[in-house]
C-alpha cells in the first residue's frame, strides 16, 4: 500500500484540478533523506589538492563519535555530516540556503531519519528486498527519462553532491523501507466505501477538473547540459533551427514526426510531444499561446525559459466534475495516506524504544 500511495501522490501531482494539488510524499522523508534532483547547476568537483585545503569537518575536529546507538543501530557524526551536506546541496540547487538558527533542527531531524532507516532496513525480509529491487529500478528509470540526456542526469546528481552509485544505493534503501512499512502498517488501515463517498460529497470543489488543453509541442532548447543559458551566437543558431522546423510544419509535414525527429524535450518526445495541462501548470508564455489556439492550429515560435517551442493544439477540454466512479480509487488512496500519516509518529517512536535507541544532540 505504501508504494500505491506514492504512485497516487505522483499521479495527483501530474493530473489537473484542485483535487490533485497534493502535499509532498512525507513518508519517504521520514524513512530516508534522498535529495531531489533540482535545476541543473555546474558540478562543484574538488581536486585532491583542493580537498586538502578544505576546512576541517566536525568529525575531524571532535572525533567520529557515536550520535545514536541501540540494538543493531549505530550512527556516527561522519554519517550525519554526509547527509547534512547532501541536504544543503539540495537546497542550493533550488537557490535556497539554511539559516544558522535552523541548522540544529535540521540535523536533529536527519539524525532521527538515519536511525529509523537503519531499523527498517534490519527488519527487511528477502521478499521485501525483491519487491524493492523492482520498484527501485522503475523509479531510477523514470528519473533518468526526466533529464534531457544521460550526461545531464549525471550532472544533476553531481550538483547535489551525489554520484550515480550513491543515488542508486539510496533509492534501493528507500524502496526497501517502503516495503517494510507496507508490511507493518497496511493491516492497520482501512477505508470503507461509505467513507470514500462521504469525502466525495463533502468536497465538491476538489473534484472539479478545470478547462484543459491537449497539445503536441516541439522544443528547441537554449540551455546547456548544466542548465545555463547558451551564449548569444549559439542561441541565435537554435532560433534559426526552430524557425526552419516551423516552416516545415506550416507546409504540412507531419508534426508528430517532426517532434520525434527534433524535439529536445525527451520526456514528451517519446509520445510525439503530446501533453495535457490546465492553467498554471506550464510557463506563462507557453500557456497563453496554447489556450489561444483552436484545434489543429499551429502556434508561431513561443519563447520560454527553456527555449523555443512550436505548439499544435489537439483538443480543448471543457471544465467538468469528475464522476465518483472515476475518483473512488484515488479517494481511498488519499484517505489511506492520511491514516498512515497519523500512525507514523507513534510507530517510529515504538521502533526506537524497542531497539533501545539513545540519541544525543548533533
Amino acid at each position: 500500500m505504501i508504494l500505491e500511495i506514492l504512485r497516487f501522490t505522483l499521479r495527483q501531482a501530474l493530473r489537473p484540478g484542485p483535487m490533485h494539488r497534493r502535499r509532498p510524499w512525507t513518508v519517504l522523508a521520514l524513512c530516508l533523506f534522498v535529495p531531489a534532483l533540482g535545476p541543473m547547476r555546474p558540478a562543484q568537483a574538488q581536486s585532491t589538492a583542493q580537498k586538502s585545503l578544505a576546512p576541517k569537518s566536525e568529525a575531524d575536529l571532535f572525533g567520529d563519535e557515536l550520535l545514536a546507538e541501540g540494538r543493531g543501530v549505530s550512527v556516527r557524526r561522519s554519517q550525519l555530516e554526509e547527509a547534512f551536506a547532501m541536504f544543503k546541496a539540495n537546497l542550493a540547487t533550488r537557490g535556497q540556503r539554511l539559516s544558522d538558527d535552523k541548522r540544529e533542527v535540521a540535523q536533529t531531524q536527519l539524525l532521527d531519519k538515519l536511525v529509523v532507516t537503519q531499523i527498517l532496513m534490519s527488519q527487511a525480509t528477502d521478499e521485501d528486498r525483491e519487491k524493492a529491487k523492482i520498484s527501485g529500478a522503475k523509479f531510477i528509470e523514470q528519473t533518468r527519462k526526466q533529464a534531457p540526456s544521460e550526461e545531464a542526469f549525471k550532472r544533476q546528481l553531481l550538483a547535489v553532491g551525489m554520484t550515480q552509485a550513491q543515488f542508486e544505493a539510496q533509492i534501493s534503501e528507500r524502496a526497501i523501507c517502503e516495503q517494510v512499512l507496507d508490511r507493518a502498517l497496511k493491516s492497520k488501515t482501512s477505508v470503507t466505501d461509505a467513507q470514500a463517498k462521504k469525502f466525495y460529497d463533502d468536497n465538491p470543489k476538489r473534484f472539479l477538473q478545470p478547462e484543459a488543453m491537449r497539445v503536441r509541442h516541439l522544443l528547441i532548447s537554449t540551455r546547456d547540459l548544466t542548465g545555463r543559458e547558451l551564449p548569444e551566437p549559439l542561441r541565435a543558431a537554435k532560433q534559426e533551427a526552430a524557425a526552419k522546423l516551423f516552416e516545415r510544419a506550416k507546409k504540412g509535414e507531419n508534426f508528430e514526426t517532426l517532434v520525434r525527429e527534433a524535439s529536445d524535450d525527451r520526456s514528451s518526445r517519446e509520445r510525439g510531444g503530446e501533453q495535457t495541462f490546465t492553467r498554471g501548470q506550464m510557463p506563462p508564455e507557453f500557456e497563453v499561446a496554447a489556450f489561444a489556439l483552436a484545434p489543429n492550429q499551429l502556434s508561431g515560435l513561443v519563447t520560454t525559459f527553456h527555449g523555443f517551442h512550436i505548439i499544435k493544439a489537439l483538443e480543448r477540454i471543457p471544465e467538468k466534475k469528475i464522476p465518483y466512479s472515476q475518483a473512488e480509487i484515488d479517494i481511498k488512496e488519499k484517505l489511506a495516506f492520511d491514516e498512515v500519516q497519523s500512525l507514523l509518529p507513534e510507530f517510529f517512536e515504538k521502533l526506537k524504544k524497542d531497539y533501545q535507541v539513545t540519541i544525543k544532540k548533533p
